[in-house]
């Protein structure tokens, strides 16, 4: 038989036990381990989510090429603009600068001054040039009565809308086309 002590003393460690358990927070039971799988089945798991990563790259690669070729796209009219831009302000420089020159400048020499200035220009596309015009000498044949008052040589440069990769050249417009205009040395 047992004595009355020790059943006591196993009831007040009892008791002890569970008021300890109870001031302290529960604690998250421990994950069980996973029931062993066969080796075929982890095959076909991963061959399944292979699948699902080439659906998925397949998925995202077709915007990205979208991007990419937009942004190669953007970034070859922007130059050819600035390029553009350059030859317009160039020829109208040249002419406004060399027309009192003896023997004058002329029109052709200002516009061929305005397309060396664009290199990466092709000047060859039909469509492609500089126009020239001026209100400064009346007695020239690029005269132009608009431009009197202001007494200044105006010109634009343009070209058939340049697209390297050809997606989005519809979107684009028909030509790229930029200005430049000087006042003329009295």
């Amino acid at each position: 038989m047992r004595s009355s002590s020790s059943s006591c003393s196993r009831s007040a460690v009892r008791s002890s036990r569970r008021s300890r358990t109870s001031r302290t927070p529960s604690r998250p039971a421990t994950p069980r381990r996973p029931d062993p799988v066969s080796p075929r089945a982890i095959h076909v798991t991963r061959d399944r989510e292979r699948g699902a990563a080439a659906v998925e790259f397949a998925l995202v690669l077709l915007p990205l090429c979208f991007l990419l070729l937009g942004i190669i796209d953007f970034g070859w009219v922007f130059n050819q603009q600035v390029s553009l831009a350059n030859s317009a302000r160039e020829s109208a420089r040249h002419y406004v600068v060399h027309q009192a020159d003896t023997p004058p400048g002329t029109v052709a020499s200002a516009i061929a001054i305005g397309e060396s200035a664009a290199p990466t220009v092709d000047w060859t596309v039909a469509g492609a040039g500089i126009t020239l015009l001026q209100g400064c000498d009346s007695s020239k044949a690029n005269y132009s009565a608009a431009l009197a008052a202001s007494k200044s040589v105006s010109t634009t440069a343009s070209i058939p809308m340049p697209s390297l990769t050809g997606f989005f050249t519809s979107m684009l417009g028909p030509t790229l086309s930029a200005n430049g205009q000087m006042a003329c040395i009295e």
